[in-house]
């Protein structure tokens, strides 16, 4: 029965050659774009770890008195001010990777032939109370009481499945730059928004780099209106004598970050859904041409004994097999991308979009052939027989 079926395919090569390769076409941009998605959701389901509503920053653009002794008495002073502000709960420092800034710091270290990757943040011990950070294990980090005791870090949990195979090393000691003491965990920390990848990093006290503060967190009590945006912006120009600096409210730019993010998968969705509906209207079109020109040879198959299933399965079942002669080159072609590593996707995403594509696929072919199977398979053998 395959093989009649191929063989009937063979036959009617020209008239299915456009089919097959638009079904081709589609299922290598469907995979692409459900490898997309499945990809986007994963990253959008998992929290960023960290709260944005009701959240502010101060953002210091102005980086020529940074590491002076001056600009920390500064900094230092325009923090006591904002505690002090009845509508501000709590204050904290951080340095220039602060969130939706796609700044980078990144760091290598080699300890007995194996490398420890991460990137690098610096926060004050109030960032966790300030921005709400849950921990996975153990605690945020303290004040150092010296400046000769060990660091003191948190990491997330990519970090450890990346550098230590998953293990917990709270309270762990580490070469990573110095040594370092890990005293908590995150289970995530996206500071770039959900559509980041969870990426390792271990977070460090600021205070050893004399509190140069690029940006200073403060969150505000629920309803405070956007006049008190304009007063701290006054006392920030007056108390650090510049004007190189900007507010942002984080949940706006939460907000206004993913925009770019729906966007794109907007117009890939659309694009799948136009090439889905075209390959559609083209496969219902060629059946039914089919059906129209091989009227004569299904009726001397009814009038030979043929049922109605015999003829229904024979006319879905040639959809069938144009659709899977399109796939499986394509699926082929897909593979060899995680095989190679050609981007930077981790294989089971793209191995579930794949998968997702040829059902989706082999579901759309056989609901566009039902029906002009149906109609070939009522067919009365006189029709055919009389017209020829």
């Amino acid at each position: 029965m395959i093989s009649h079926i191929f063989k009937i395919l063979w036959k009617h090569k020209k008239s299915n050659a456009l089919i097959i390769i638009e079904i081709f076409v589609s299922f290598l941009i469907l995979t692409a774009v459900s490898t997309y998605l499945f990809k986007n959701y994963t990253q959008v389901s998992t929290p960023i770890g960290f709260e944005t509503k009701n959240r502010f920053m101060i953002i210091f653009y102005d980086n020529s008195l940074l590491d002076s002794a001056a600009y920390a008495s500064k900094i230092d002073l325009l923090k006591n001010s904002l505690e002090n502000q009845p509508e501000i709960l709590s204050v904290s420092f951080g340095n220039v990777v602060y969130p939706f800034s796609y700044n980078t710091w990144a760091s290598n270290t080699n300890i007995n032939n194996t490398k420890i990757w991460s990137l690098g943040a610096a926060m004050d011990e109030n960032y966790a109370k300030t921005m709400n950070v849950p921990l996975l294990f153990g605690r945020w980090f303290d004040a150092p009481l010296d400046t000769g005791a060990i660091d003191e870090v948190v990491v997330n949990e990519a970090f450890l499945k990346r550098n230590f195979n998953g293990v917990n090393m709270v309270d762990s000691l580490i070469e990573h730059n110095g040594k370092k003491k890990i005293v908590g965990v995150l289970n995530n920390y996206k500071y770039n928004g959900e559509f980041s990848e969870d990426e390792a990093i271990m977070i460090d006290y600021i205070g050893r780099w004399n509190r140069n503060a690029q940006c200073i967190y403060y969150h505000v009590k629920e309803g405070t209106s956007a006049v008190f945006e304009e007063k701290i912006n006054k006392m920030t120009a007056s108390t650090m004598g510049i004007t190189d600096f900007e507010i942002k409210d984080l949940e706006e730019n939460r907000i206004t970050e993913n925009k770019s993010s729906w966007v794109a998968i907007t117009a890939m969705s659309a694009l799948a859904l136009f090439l889905i509906i075209n390959v559609a209207m083209g496969l219902f079109g060629v059946l039914w041409y089919t059906i129209n020109k091989r009227r004569h040879e299904i009726c001397i198959r009814k009038a030979m004994g043929a049922t109605n299933m015999n003829i229904l399965s024979q006319f879905v079942s040639e959809a069938m097999g144009m659709a899977m002669i399109a796939m499986i080159p394509a699926a082929l072609l897909v593979v060899q991308v995680p095989l190679y590593s050609l981007v930077e996707i981790p294989s089971e995403m793209i191995y579930t979009g794949l998968t997702f594509s040829g059902m989706f696929v082999l579901t759309m072919v056989l609901l566009c052939s039902l029906y002009p199977a149906w109609k070939a398979s009522n067919l009365h053998p006189a029709i055919g027989l009389k017209e020829e």
